[in-house]
């Protein structure tokens, strides 16, 4: 017998977005989300809780939501923590 043609349902989970803006709280966020607004690819380097993965995955996820961009590459370093 042949593979089922009939396509799989799929759950649909309506979401809603309310982006809020995203406001700088100093001089380096500020930097920071300009060069993400201006560049395809940067590095944000920094210590924990600076706001560098909120500011980029909030710019990211409405980029993806208003389809300016049509994907999202996430990655991490390839370092062992002892």
């Amino acid at each position: 017998m042949g593979k089922s043609s009939a396509k799989k349902e799929r759950s649909v989970i309506p979401v809603e977005f309310n982006f809020k803006e995203i406001t700088p709280l100093n001089y380096i966020q500020e930097t920071y989300l300009r060069a993400i607004c201006e560049n395809n690819i940067i590095f944000g380097i920094g210590s924990a809780g600076t706001g560098k993965t909120y500011i980029a995955a909030t710019y990211a996820a409405r980029e993806l939501f208003y389809r300016r961009i049509n994907k999202i590459i996430l990655t991490r370093p390839n370092i062992l923590a002892h």
